[in-house]
């Protein structure tokens, strides 16, 4: 099917920064990430992306790539990802001929859909967030061994700054993807206008400037959040998006805002 067909994309959020965007017959997964850990919101398992097969990955966070060598245990996966993430997995059991090294300025095809990859930014914790995180710590003893346990799975899996942004063209549509908001400056970047911007909603004790930036930066059609759950307590805390909500109807009327329930289809 050409890309300038108009069909509906099918996007379904299960947590964290995991997703899969349907269209034209095609599957993509990003971030696959199952939650194991005591009190993680929008608890997952391997039945929940039994179906994946064709996986992007925004960076080499733990949690967004430390469930890729379990799922390819389990059943074949192609896997596109930057260079640090790919050499992570080849130690982990995933053969090279499974992994499908990206870089920033790469377009490729999957299925009926046409990926092309731009250079992101991981965002930057701010204070009041990282004292957020050792607060949630200091006060549950499950939430401190959770913590610990991340502590030792993130020096494992750095992102060493290749985290990527994704558009993924299909059926006249476009779809940006961001793992985590960041925009480099005097960097190439999608074209304004996408039909949905899928922005991670975390990383800062309050997102919604950064959202609000790179949302105004892109202007995109409809912007839907992710990774703006407790998915990993305690680092990642429930975000109140009511904030960013807000602030779009104030400023940006036009542009819809999609706050996702998890396992639940939003169509474009």
């Amino acid at each position: 099917m050409s890309v300038n067909q108009q069909e509906k994309i099918k996007i379904t959020w299960f947590g964290c920064a995991s997703l899969k965007i349907e269209c034209g017959g095609t599957a993509i997964w990003t971030d696959p990430f199952i939650t194991t850990l005591p009190g993680a919101e929008n608890a997952t398992d391997y039945n929940t992306f039994s179906g994946a097969r064709e996986i992007l990955l925004s960076h080499g966070h733990f949690d967004h790539m430390i469930s890729v060598p379990e799922l390819y245990k389990k059943q074949k996966i192609n896997v596109y990802c930057t260079k640090t993430p790919g050499e992570k997995l080849i130690k982990h059991g995933v053969p090279k001929a499974r992994i499908n090294l990206i870089a920033p300025g790469d377009s490729f095809n999957i299925g009926g859909a046409w990926v092309s990859v731009y250079q992101g930014e991981h965002i930057k914790f701010d204070k009041k967030f990282i004292a957020g995180v050792a607060w949630r710590a200091a006060t549950s003893p499950r939430r401190l061994v959770n913590l610990l346990k991340m502590g030792s799975a993130s020096r494992k899996l750095p992102e060493a700054g290749e985290t990527v942004v994704l558009e993924i063209a299909c059926g006249g549509k476009r779809v940006i993807f961001m793992g985590s908001p960041g925009l480099p400056e005097g960097a190439d970047r999608p074209e304004p206008g996408a039909d949905a911007l899928i922005i991670a909603y975390q990383g800062n004790y309050d997102p919604s400037p950064v959202a609000l930036s790179i949302t105004e930066a892109l202007r995109p059609k409809a912007v839907m959040f992710c990774h703006h759950d407790a998915a990993i307590p305690p680092l990642t805390p429930k975000q109140n998006v009511g904030i960013f909500i807000k602030k779009m109807r104030e400023k940006n009327p036009d542009i819809e805002v999609i706050d996702p329930v998890a396992e639940n289809e939003a169509l474009l």
